[in-house]
């Protein structure tokens, strides 16, 4: 019987992880992202993995990062750092929901990140 119960449990789990990588690849996030305020965000998306390049202003960026992570269940989760073409070096982690997928909002933002919502 434990054995049972192990094996279901560990079915629901992994149906439930691959129905989010599912959503995942059904959700295209890759394009150009703007914020209110001048910052823009070159997202890529392959499969659950994200990656971003952001800016604060092309021109004259006080901030400028590199981000990578997972989109899963219609959140991404990476973690960040400032490069030098910016004047900050900071870290940390975020968190941003899918709204749609034109539009994405701050929803765990720990190490005080570019807290706007995102359009495309």
């Amino acid at each position: 019987m434990f054995r049972r119960l192990s094996f279901t449990g560990l079915f629901v789990i992994a149906a439930l992880s691959l129905a989010s990588g599912a959503d995942a690849q059904n959700l295209d996030l890759t394009g150009v992202w703007h914020t209110d305020g001048g910052a823009t965000f070159y997202v890529r998306q392959i499969g659950i993995q994200v990656w971003w390049y952001g800016e604060h202003s092309p021109t004259n960026p006080n901030w400028t990062n590199v981000a990578n992570g997972t989109v899963v269940g219609g959140v991404v989760r990476v973690k960040w750092v400032d490069v030098p073409k910016g004047q900050t070096r900071n870290e940390g982690t975020l968190a941003l929901r899918v709204v749609d997928p034109n539009h994405l909002t701050v929803t765990d933002n720990p190490n005080g990140f570019w807290d706007r919502p995102w359009t495309r």
